[in-house]
């Protein structure tokens, strides 16, 4: 009868060290999956065409679009536009500053936020997420709990 108790303290010791060194991986993958991703100072080049194409796709927002002398972040909708697949149409020549062919030529930096592929794009979703290292921390405590409610009359 001995064994048995021994048996159940150490399967439940191991499953809570195992679950204690798992909650870290689950909190990295939770916070993965509900930050979204972020690329800095990418350089877009306009050549004879009033579209360039980011690396990224599945846009969410821009955070900077500039070129040499003006940030253009705030005209989002007026001087340029973009889609989710990372395609940025300027719709101004003139923001080009002394461009006299009517052309975009020029290089733009541009900062922006996308999914990338761990990202959960529904809001509903990413906020009951985190719940998931609270529910497994409750389960590892329970575990423990448990086990010492079963040993009790041994001990």
């Amino acid at each position: 009868m001995e064994l048995n108790y021994l048996s159940i303290f150490i399967s439940a010791f191991i499953t809570v060290i195992v679950g204690i060194a798992l909650i870290s991986n689950l909190g990295n993958s939770v916070d993965s999956a509900i930050t979204p991703g972020t690329v800095t100072n990418e350089s877009l080049q306009f050549l004879d065409s009033v579209t360039a194409s980011t690396t990224e796709d599945d846009l969410l927002s821009i955070t900077l679009f500039s070129n040499s002398s003006h940030d253009f972040a705030s005209d989002v909708g007026t001087l340029f536009n973009f889609t989710a697949a990372g395609v940025i149409t300027i719709d101004n020549a003139s923001i080009v500053a002394g461009n006299t062919t009517g052309i975009p030529d020029g290089r733009y930096n541009i900062s922006y936020n996308f999914m990338h592929d761990d990202y959960v794009d529904d809001s509903t979703s990413r906020s009951l997420l985190p719940l998931m290292i609270i529910f497994f921390a409750i389960a590892i405590v329970l575990i423990g709990i448990a086990v010492f409610v079963k040993l009790k009359p041994q001990f």
